[in-house]
């Protein structure tokens, strides 16, 4: 629960569906059932205050919500799973999440006391393929339900034989693209050591002149399958493919530790300033490329044109033993907005917090933003009470755009403290700034 008048749970939908394992037992106590089709959860969302809320764009009337294509899913409405390995992964997408519908009252109030439900099979958002146990939570917008956890059995050695059978190169074809895409996901998932043979007989298959139509997709996809082994035997095969533009090679040599390697990656790094093989080499004990793309970036960035600090990613990679907080003691205004930036995406709250205190207003309206941002969760305990401390304190910022980006902030946050400045803002001459106000005050009603 992430506002005091909101609660949101997730329970099994049916529970007498699932089997249980005996003694099986989760972090919390609760039993671990073991996943099987339908999986469906019962989702609700309850008012616990003194006022109505308002639901304007989720379809909580509509029985075949989460049924069909991936296009039918809300954007507001999350699925995130901690898989078996602890990744975690979030369903849908960004990528490819629609936007959620109107309810049928615009808006539509949930009354004090008042209570709305849905239910959502899991299985209709994505397939779980690795053994072991999940973990699984539902979010809508700010507020985050209960974690349920569910078991999937790994598979049988005949099951695997049969999906490694299928990645016969000699017998591939277009129409087995849709399947064979589906076929190395979950080989990659399973990462059992009997596919990494036929998978990487699929990465090299020729794709000039191609001898099927989409042979190029189907090694990608075998590529990124092989991804998920931690395979030393796979070193070589990742050495060659650094000629290729993209990332996933450096990345898996990082996480392998071959020191043959090495001199591969200071090549990647140095030639062609690619900053995930100056990342690898600093796993493997070497700072230097990114100490060099650090110089080399820095060179054309100048401290008074904003418009410069567009450089090289590298100033996002972090040295040996170098903490995020401590780019926000470099010289380079824009060295410490790109520790903003990164603190942004990474919901790192702390960070955000003391750049707010950096004497460049151009570095302070990027910390605003990002405490103010929509889209934030607040990981930690009391992470969100140190960001609605801090997005107060700007109210009374020297700047006018951090006080209205932190009264929009605090307002998509649930807290009134920048009502005044909003309302002001209504009556401005210039219409995106009244705009942002109202909708920033509606956001508040909600």
């Amino acid at each position: 629960v992430r506002e005091p008048h909101w609660g949101c749970g997730a329970r099994w939908a049916r529970p007498p569906e699932a089997r249980r394992r005996a003694g099986d037992t989760g972090r919390d106590g609760s039993s671990v059932v073991q996943l099987q089709r339908p999986a469906t959860l019962t989702v609700e969302l309850s008012n616990g205050g003194d006022a109505p809320i308002g639901l304007p764009d989720f379809v909580f009337d509509a029985a075949d919500l989460f049924d069909g294509a991936e296009e039918r899913h809300s954007a507001d409405f999350n699925l995130e799973l901690v898989m078996p390995d602890a990744d975690r992964r979030t369903y849908p997408t960004r990528n490819w999440a629609a936007h959620g519908g109107f309810t049928r009252e615009y808006p539509r109030k949930l009354e004090p006391g008042g209570r709305v439900a849905t239910q959502v099979d899991i299985l209709k958002h994505c397939r779980p393929a690795q053994p072991g146990v999940y973990r699984a939570q539902l979010s809508y917008g700010q507020i985050q339900s209960n974690w349920i956890e569910f078991r999937v059995d790994a598979p049988t050695r005949a099951h695997i034989d049969r999906l490694v059978a299928r990645l016969d190169i000699e017998s591939l074809s277009d129409k087995d693209y849709t399947p064979f895409m589906r076929i190395c996901y979950m080989l990659g998932e399973l990462r059992d050591p009997r596919a990494i043979d036929a998978l990487l007989a699929v990465a090299e298959i020729p794709t000039r002149p191609p001898r099927v139509p989409k042979a190029r997709q189907m090694a990608g996809h075998a590529i990124y399958a092989l991804a998920k082994f931690n395979a030393p035997e796979l070193a070589p095969f990742w050495i060659e493919k650094l000629s290729e533009q993209w990332d996933v090679p450096a990345e898996r040599l990082g996480k392998l530790g071959d020191p043959r390697a090495i001199e591969p990656l200071r090549a990647h790094a140095l030639n062609f300033g690619n900053v995930a093989a100056a990342k690898a080499l600093a796993e493997l004990g070497d700072d230097g490329a990114i100490r060099f793309l650090r110089w080399d970036t820095l060179r054309d960035m100048d401290p008074d044109d904003e418009s410069t600090w567009r450089g090289s990613k590298a100033l996002e990679l972090l040295l040996s033993g170098e903490r995020l907080a401590d780019r926000l003691r470099h010289e380079h205004p824009g060295v410490r907005a790109y520790a903003v930036s990164t603190a942004s995406s990474e919901g790192r709250v702390d960070v955000l917090t003391k750049a707010f205190e950096d004497a460049d207003v151009r570095v302070r309206r990027r910390a605003v933003r990002g405490l103010a941002s929509a889209d934030a969760l607040d990981g930690e305990p009391g992470e969100h009470r140190i960001r609605i401390d801090a997005l107060k304190r700007a109210l009374s910022d020297a700047d006018p755009n951090i006080r209205r980006a932190a009264a929009r902030g605090l307002a998509r946050h649930g807290d009134d403290s920048g009502e005044e400045l909003l309302r002001t803002d209504l009556h401005a001459t210039d219409y995106k700034t009244r705009l942002a106000a109202r909708r920033a005050l509606q956001s508040r009603s909600l």
